[in-house]
């Protein structure tokens, strides 16, 4: 038997919402022996979760879950820089980022503005797509720039990877989504359940870094103590 659209949507949402709740549970999990840096992404990853039961309480009784979503998009976006701020070494690009991601903040603003925060803020969320993209791009970097690394052992690493494809794919997918929920609703969809799978590798990837970072930091522990 054919699993019918909203069938398919229904399973890969669960399977979303059960890959966010892992990645929080493992975040508390670790928060007490963890450094601000990472204090910050399982904040941010904590805070999605609490967005996804708030949204979905909001949607049985209003038409749309839009505003909780649309809060979160300046959250996690401040959020996430200011976790990339840390690990930055360079106080040019260090600026920039600060510069953009106000702009972000007043394209943000702008948007609710004129449209109203029961509507989504696609152009927001794309826009600070593309600077968390492009900082989590230069951490990548850096992390390549030391070669006593080894690079696929760092949780960085790990965290870099499952932010640069889920915000990269972001930026194509929520530009036209809005235009599409009007025009083309069929596609729409198609869309959505393709953001819903990147959403299951995001936070699966953070996971994965969650757990690198708690078993190096394990190690670290052990033979600072001569074990």
């Amino acid at each position: 038997m054919i699993l019918g659209i909203n069938n398919i949507s229904r399973i890969l949402t669960i399977g979303d919402d059960i890959s966010i709740v892992i990645a929080a549970v493992y975040g508390i999990r670790i928060w007490k022996n963890s450094t601000i840096f990472w204090r910050i992404t399982i904040l941010n990853v904590f805070l999605a979760t609490i967005t996804e039961v708030i949204g979905y309480i909001y949607k049985q009784k209003h038409s749309n879950d839009v505003i909780p979503f649309n809060i979160y998009i300046l959250i996690a976006m401040w959020l996430l820089v200011s976790a990339a701020l840390l690990l930055i070494n360079k106080k040019t690009a260090s600026i920039i980022t600060l510069i953009f991601s106000l702009i972000n903040t007043y394209v943000w603003f702008y948007f609710i503005n004129n449209n109203g925060i029961n509507v989504f803020a696609n152009w927001a969320l794309v826009c600070s797509s593309v600077l968390i993209a492009a900082i989590y791009f230069i951490t990548f970097i850096q992390l390549f720039s030391n070669n006593t690394l080894q690079i696929s052992k760092q949780p960085v690493f790990w965290l870099c990877v499952a932010i640069i494809i889920y915000y990269c794919a972001n930026i194509p997918i929520f530009s036209m989504l809005n235009y599409l929920n009007e025009k083309n609703l069929a596609l729409a969809t198609k869309l959505y359940l393709i953001n819903i799978v990147l959403g299951m590798v995001y936070y699966s990837l953070m996971s994965y870094s969650f757990y690198v970072y708690h078993k190096s930091a394990k190690a670290i522990k052990i033979t600072s103590n001569g074990g």
